[in-house]
């Protein structure tokens, strides 16, 4: 566990990262996505698709055999990140191919033309599923708020053979272990709607509080691995298209939960849960896990939180592996 001079000292000044991802994770890197010190002079190719409801930039990681003989999984990253979040389980899952798209208003993907509601979320990726992936069996993935938008999504996709949820959210913000936490959340949100623009965008993209918001989540005392989850956030959370687009999305994420159309999914289901995750007791993870009506894995894995994909990610991706079939008939 870190220790609480260890968390002020991240607050305020972050660990420096020093190891490439491959070193932290032992996969050899399918992306972009190295530290500043080490970046690649070439970029992921960068995909769009026009929808009804707007644009979604996408990024496609074909598996590392023969790509016509290995399925789909659709990776869904969470709440103020982009697709590089889920760079971790992208390097570690080379035996499926990969479509990773950025949620719009996040990233390089624009705004949507209506809400940023999970609803209009799943909406939006069904017509990207439609456009883009052929018509045979696919996987679905989702992380944290991503689990949410999955969950909905996949309660009406022919085609989806299986569901995997990364630090599900199985409860209501107040419901969940750290009540506290989720009301200074709401505030904070609450009070940069409320201030003038200008003052309003730094305090949202305020470096002082990522990391706050970074050292509330980690829980690996490895200093590496802690820069890693600093660095990301530090490059990566501020990246939304505007102050009415974040609102929106929090208001989407803290109005829903998983267990709200789990008994609608037609499918197995993977959840991968943090033991010490605060947005999600071990306790709700398993009510969670009762409401879906096929098959249901529960995996709980030991000293981590709601930053999986960065801390225990090649534990993630072995449970993956376990549960995903690497050929659909």
């Amino acid at each position: 566990m870190t220790s609480l001079l260890t968390r002020i000292q991240g607050i305020i000044r972050a660990p420096q990262l020093a190891s490439t991802p491959e070193q932290l994770t032992g996969f050899p890197a399918r992306t972009d996505n190295l530290p500043r010190w080490q970046q690649s002079q070439a970029s992921d190719a960068i995909y769009s698709a026009q929808l009804s409801k707007g644009e979604i930039k996408y990024w496609v990681y074909p598996t590392d055999t023969d790509p016509s003989n290995r399925p789909w999984l659709l990776m869904i990253h969470g709440f103020r990140g982009d697709h590089h979040g889920l760079s971790n389980l992208v390097d570690g899952l080379g035996d499926f191919n990969l479509l990773v798209p950025d949620l719009p208003g996040f990233g390089l993907s624009p705004v949507m033309n209506q809400t940023h509601s999970v609803g209009n979320y799943a909406a939006m990726l069904r017509e990207l599923v439609n456009q883009v992936l052929p018509q045979e069996p696919f996987y679905l993935l989702g992380h944290s708020f991503g689990s949410i938008v999955a969950t909905k999504l996949a309660t009406d996709l022919p085609n989806l053979a299986a569901l995997v949820l990364v630090n599900p959210i199985a409860e209501l913000p107040l419901s969940a272990s750290n009540k506290v936490m989720s009301v200074l959340t709401a505030q904070y949100y609450r009070a940069s709607s409320l201030l003038p623009r200008r003052l309003g965008y730094a305090l949202l993209r305020s470096p002082l509080v990522v990391r706050f918001m970074t050292e509330f989540m980690v829980v690996s005392s490895d200093e590496q691995i802690r820069a890693l989850a600093h660095e990301q956030h530090d490059r990566y959370f501020s990246g939304f298209a505007s102050r009415q687009v974040l609102e929106e999305a929090y208001r989407a994420s803290i109005s829903h939960h998983c267990g709200m159309d789990a008994a609608d999914v037609p499918v197995p289901v993977l959840l991968i849960a943090g033991a010490l995750d605060p947005l999600g007791s071990v306790e709700a993870q398993q009510e969670l896990a009762a409401l879906f009506p096929r098959q249901t894995q529960l995996v709980v894995l030991p000293e981590v939180g709601h930053l999986i994909h960065y801390e225990k990610a090649p534990e993630a991706v072995e449970a993956i592996r376990r549960f995903l079939p690497v050929e659909l008939n």
